[in-house]
């Protein structure tokens, strides 16, 4: 859901590892591993503008999630 992924997002800006954030919202490691491997995939491949919504949201999540890191390593 969105206010999981905005959960997950916050904990990362804040410099959280992955595993930390999964937990801050109430997810396991391994579903939000599972989503930014899905979510790798789907960046690995051109958006074409004709993708199912959920490919791109999933891809969308994935480059959130790594620009939150890389905000967290900047500020830390």
């Amino acid at each position: 859901t969105p206010e999981v992924q905005e959960r997950i997002l916050t904990a990362l800006r804040l410099g959280a590892p992955l595993a930390a954030a999964a937990g801050a919202a109430g997810i396991s490691d391994r579903t939000l591993r599972r989503w930014m491997a899905e979510g790798r995939a789907a960046a690995e491949d051109p958006p074409t503008g004709r993708e199912p919504a959920t490919l791109r949201r999933k891809r969308e999540f994935y480059e959130e999630v790594r620009r939150a890191q890389d905000e967290a390593h900047v500020r830390y």
